[in-house]
């Protein structure tokens, strides 16, 4: 038998086998961490989103009735500017009834 090189041996190609394998399966993990941080993050988007609306609504039947010591004693820093985000960066504080 003919040798055609450095590449002939049934071990040569048996090590880069295993090597393209190892490759292959360390993508393939990286893709599913991938999709399951991105699956998370949009869950925790979700979730924030449920709720900021529960809070509004909260906040609203509260005005709506007129209980003024529940208002007081809601979060400071509720406010929003017209894109959605809260006006300041500050930590939300409670105010003593």
């Amino acid at each position: 038998m003919a040798e055609f090189g450095p590449f002939s041996s049934v071990q040569t190609w048996l090590v880069f086998l295993l090597i393209a394998g190892i490759g292959v399966l360390s993508m393939l993990y990286a893709l599913a961490c991938h999709i399951r941080n991105q699956t998370q993050i949009h869950d925790l988007r979700v979730n924030v989103l449920r709720v900021q609306a529960a809070h509004a609504a909260r906040m609203k039947e509260l005005a709506e009735s007129g209980d003024t010591t529940a208002l007081h004693s809601a979060p400071i820093g509720t406010t929003t500017k017209a894109d959605g985000q809260p006006k300041t960066n500050q930590p939300i504080q409670r105010i003593a009834a």
